[in-house]
């Protein structure tokens, strides 16, 4: 699957951004273009 619109992803304490997504069908391996991750801390 693949996608050149903004993507959000949200795992535990990390927010991942970006513009484009490239990913394998079972979402084990996933690849974001123009990526920008956040840390949340308490």
């Amino acid at each position: 699957m693949w996608t050149q619109e903004k993507v959000t992803i949200y795992r535990e304490n990390t927010i991942v951004t970006g513009e484009g997504l490239t990913a394998n069908p079972d979402l084990s391996e996933i690849e974001i273009s123009n990526q920008e991750t956040q840390l949340k801390t308490k």
